[in-house]
């Protein structure tokens, strides 16, 4: 993947899909400490990818710097649990309005940390409004 990121210099690209690719924590490093050119990304999905905590971590250190207009990350089913989402959580993210977590083992902790940070490091995230129950269920 390194190879590959090495010679990607688009200042303008604002969408990145590579999702289902089996990006582990070693590749998405990889990803964290070459793209450095990509002002313009506004959406990066990762999902499905076992990027773990290692993987988001590496992630979270380098998207202020360089992802600053970045407004929707997807890393659902990503194995991340608890102290890849406090790496996430500890992060301003001046720009996102859409983050997606679901189908990772965050657990109680993990939501408590990612809960405990939203105010401060995420003013743009628009909130999600609750489900509501068909009239057959409620």
């Amino acid at each position: 993947m390194k190879v590959w990121l090495n010679w990607l210099d688009w200042p303008t690209l604002q969408f990145v899909h590579i999702g289902y690719n089996n990006i582990t924590q070693l590749g998405v490093a990889a990803f964290a400490e070459a793209v450095d050119n990509w002002p313009a990304l506004t959406h990066l999905d990762l999902h499905c990818n076992p990027l773990g905590d290692v993987g988001a971590a590496a992630l979270a250190s380098c998207i202020s710097c360089n992802f600053p207009a970045l407004k929707t990350l997807d890393l659902e089913d990503c194995l991340i649990e608890v102290d890849g989402v406090t790496a996430l959580a500890q992060v301003v993210w001046p720009a996102l309005t859409h983050l997606y977590l679901q189908s990772n083992p965050l657990g109680d902790v993990g939501a408590a940390a990612l809960a405990s940070c939203i105010s401060c490091n995420f003013p743009a995230l628009i909130p999600i409004p609750p489900r509501r129950l068909p009239r057959c269920l409620s």
